[in-house]
């Protein structure tokens, strides 16, 4: 019984009763719409109304025998009239279906029910979402809502990664199932959604799915505790997807996101975080991403909020500017429940300069004891080391650390020599390129092999000053006392060959020494005796499994290979750029017909030709524990001839065959194959709690807090970005994209401003009217929720020549888009909306 006027409260206020003559319907309910059928004349039958259930928001009764079903949203705007007997039946219905759609969205978002108890009594409860949370099902309605087609590619992707969370839980051992290639080949995570593994999130494929979808169904999710997206660069606004949904989650611990070149949108994603005060993020990791400045100054609010730990934070490549580190920094001095509880924090290849070196040592003087760090990576970050280095020593956990590529100086070598002295947790340690002299490395080596505390120890000591033949025995003086060395990198030293005999023979019966890389390490002269040296080590030492000599070792690699036939114990070997050609591929290939223990053979940039590869084939043809042979793309794209292109390609993937066919008793993660050498990071599956501050700190955090802090001159006047063709920070939000509710993109914010015919303020199912949009909310009024002094921004090219006269202030840059609600309950749309107050935590 549709109302005569256009809506009930209207009827209300004008006195209207009179209603029109009820009529006979089909009322048909799918899992996701509601459809009004009416029977013509020669029964033919038509829709007189199609409804998603995402717009049904209220049913309301007085009696038992009818209802108003209330609709307001994007496919329709009505109030129904129902009369049945069946009136309960139906409301049990549609409250089943609709929580189907909506499961863990809030309880505004959810469908109202106002009816009699006597139906309340036969409705019942609502199911649950069954094992993935209800992600397909909700994902299947978004698409229906955004008439989108589905993707099958996306949904078996979920589908996959639930049924490898079934079998790791069903695991006796759940770690040795992770860490199996049978198991586990694709090395995946429990409970992690690895978007950019699915077909189709590039745009312009014939697979492309629709991200908004994806976005709304991920939102209030509370299955998959971690968010992948990697080297997805041609579609930079992904990362406002991810922030929507992050404005809403409360279950996602683990967000990865590399490589994206998406700079201009992180100021949304730190407010999203600073926003939501329930959500459970504890691993953020955003490196090779460009980071701005105002994205720099979100992320540092929002991580001044947290409420919880963060446990990792990685940043690297990010183009952190030491000013943007002191942002940074200061931060985290401002809330060290949060930053003394980082365990792994990544800032490698960074240029944080003399200030940014500053700004960490401070926080890190402070925090001493009370850090949390085990893994420590500053790798090529242009750091002050005597400063940072005097922290080391207090770092009571530390268990990894990379300072690679950074200066060290003799005074910072002291203070990393006492820092691993006293260290009792240290095993990986990276000093490469860092302009370490012989004695520096001889005294780091000593210190790390006689410390007793320290067991299996990785080091990598590579590409530091040349070693004279005079100076290498220094170096074996300590290398012999290495009781306790896994791995040695010792690459890029060019050295004589008696001085590399003399090296081998200190390593030689190593009991913990697995892997050895000595890449770029002979000067490639006619040397039989490193050929039988490197024979003996191998006989003397069983524990080696790996080994690299790459890069000028044509002369000695032929003998070398030939005493390999008869060795049972490496399991991986890498010969690239060694220029063996043809002929030390029939070496090779008659090594492979007799060794029964290689798993792992690497081999390119050797200049190979199809003759050698054919050897390699029918090499292939007997050998039955070779399991990898990966493919040499830099030999390949060598040749010129297109036959013979073509017949390489046949004749290398018969060797991946025979490869793939191959089994070995022995099981190993493979050094030398990129990811494999590293432990897989689980999502943490709890929310870990603020750190407890000791008393000192906490008057500490005070006074950070109340410090006023004026960051508005550099935000737009960082010299590291001065260049043209890297330089997109003119304005904290210059240029942004804006996205509606159907993920339509454009350039200026959309003209009409009511909700109803706006889509960027679209009211989401259960969320009511439209709300107004607010004021658009300018940078100068954003910065000053991070003690900002109350004045507007200078232009950039105002900034740029110094800062701006008192008596003639700049005008403010152009003004910035308004902020999401803080919770938008069951809206599809997963665009942008006005801010709401924030909620208390």
């Amino acid at each position: 019984f549709p109302p005569k006027a256009y809506d009930v409260k209207k009827n209300i206020e004008q006195g209207v009763t009179e209603k029109r003559k009820g009529v006979n319907r089909l009322l048909a309910l799918s899992c996701y719409r509601l459809l009004v059928i009416k029977r013509g004349r020669l029964k033919q039958k038509k829709a007189t109304k199609n409804a998603h259930l995402y717009d049904l928001h209220e049913i309301t009764s007085d009696n038992c025998t009818g209802a108003v079903l209330h609709f307001h949203g994007k496919h329709l705007t009505k109030n129904i009239e129902v009369k049945s007997h069946q009136i309960a039946e139906i409301i049990r219905n549609l409250r089943t279906l609709h929580a189907a759609i909506t499961i863990n969205y809030s309880t505004a978002a959810r469908l109202r029910i106002d009816v009699p108890d006597a139906i309340l009594e036969e409705i019942g409860e609502a199911g649950d979402g069954g094992v993935d949370g209800g992600l397909v099902h909700v994902y299947r309605a978004q698409s229906a809502y955004f008439h989108k087609n589905v993707s099958r590619e996306f949904v078996h992707h979920v589908e996959d990664q639930v049924a490898f969370d079934e079998r790791y839980m069903a695991a006796a051992n759940q770690e040795h199932f992770l860490a199996s290639r049978k198991s586990n080949p694709r090395r995946q995570r429990p409970r992690a959604l690895e978007l950019h593994e699915v077909p189709g999130i590039e745009r312009g494929s014939p697979l492309s799915f629709d991200l908004p979808a994806v976005a709304a169904s991920l939102r209030h999710n509370t299955y998959f505790l971690e968010l992948s997206l990697k080297n997805v660069s041609p579609l930079k606004n992904i990362v406002l997807f991810v922030a929507n949904i992050l404005r809403h989650n409360t279950t996602v611990t683990s967000v990865q996101m590399e490589n994206l070149e998406a700079s201009k949108y992180f100021l949304v994603l730190g407010d999203m975080l600073r926003d939501n005060r329930e959500h459970s993020i504890q691993h953020l990791n955003l490196s090779g991403s460009k980071i701005p400045n105002s994205g720099i100054l979100a992320l540092a609010i929002a991580f001044e909020k947290f409420t919880h730990s963060l446990r990792a934070l990685e940043l690297r490549g990010c183009q952190l500017s030491g000013k943007r580190a002191v942002v940074l920094f200061g931060a985290f001095e401002r809330n060290y429940g949060m930053s003394l509880s980082i365990e792994i924090l990544d800032l490698s290849n960074n240029r944080f300069d003399v200030e940014g070196s500053k700004a960490l040592e401070n926080w890190l003087w402070e925090a001493k004891d009370q850090c949390s760090i085990r893994e420590f990576l500053i790798a090529n970050s242009n750091l002050n080391m005597t400063a940072v280095s005097r922290s080391f020593r207090s770092m009571a956990h530390i268990q990894k650390l990379d300072v690679s590529g950074n200066k060290i100086d003799k005074g910072a070598a002291q203070l990393l020599w006492v820092a691993i002295e006293e260290s009792s947790t240290l095993t990986e340690l990276n000093v490469s390129n860092c302009g370490l002299k012989v004695e520096e490395i001889q005294n780091i080596l000593l210190v790390l092999f006689t410390n007793k505390s320290l067991e299996n120890v990785r080091v990598n000591i590579s590409y530091n000053s040349p070693l004279s033949s005079k100076q290498v025995p220094d170096v074996c003086g300590a290398l012999r006392k290495a009781t306790n060395l896994h791995t040695l990198e010792m690459s890029g030293y060019k050295l004589k060959a008696d001085s590399l005999v003399l090296v081998l023979k200190a390593l030689a019966r190593k009991p913990c020494l697995d892997t050895l890389i000595l890449d770029k390490s002979f000067r490639n002269q006619p040397a039989p005796e490193l050929s039988r040296a490197l024979g003996l080590m191998l006989k003397h030492t069983p524990s080696l499994k790996a080994l690299s000599i790459s890069g000028g070792y044509d002369s000695a690699l032929p003998e070398f290979l030939e005493k390999l036939a008869k060795n049972t114990t490496l399991l991986e070997l890498r010969i690239h750029d060694n220029h063996l050609a043809d002929e030390g591929s029939y070496v090779l290939a008659e090594m492979l017909r007799k060794n029964t223990t290689l798993q792992l053979v690497l081999y390119d940039r050797n200049g190979v030709k199809i003759d050698g590869w054919r050897s390699l084939r029918l090499a292939m043809e007997v050998n039955r524990s070779l399991l990898h042979l990966p493919f040499p793309w830099d030999d390949l794209e060598k040749l010129q001839d297109k036959g013979k292109v073509e017949e390489a390609r046949r004749v290398l993937g018969r060797i991946q065959e025979l490869a793939s066919t191959n089994s070995s008793p022995v099981e190993r993660d493979f050094v030398f194959i990129e990811g494999r050498n590293e432990g897989l990071r689980l999502p943490y599956d709890s929310v870990t709690p603020l750190a407890m501050v000791p008393p000192h700190l906490q008057e500490l955090e005070k006074q950070k807090k109340a410090e006023s802090v004026d960051y508005t001159y550099w935000l737009v006047n960082d010299l590291f970005e001065s260049s043209a063709a890297d330089n997109d920070d003119d304005g904290p939000l210059d240029g942004l994209l804006w996205i509606d509710a159907e993920g339509n993109v454009s350039d200026t914010m959309p003209a009409s401003s009511s909700g109803a015919s706006n889509p960027l303020y679209q009211a989401p199912a259960g969320a009511g009217p439209a709300p107004a949009p607010a004021s658009p909310v300018s940078p100068a009024s954003r910065l000053s929720q991070y003690s900002f002094p109350d004045k507007p921004l200078p232009s950039p090219q105002a900034a740029r020549k110094g800062p701006p006269a008192a008596a003639a202030p700049p005008p403010p840059v152009d003004a910035a888009p308004a902020l999401p609600p803080r919770d938008m309950p069951a809206g599809p749309a997963p665009g942008l909306a006005p801010p709401l107050p924030a909620r208390e935590p």
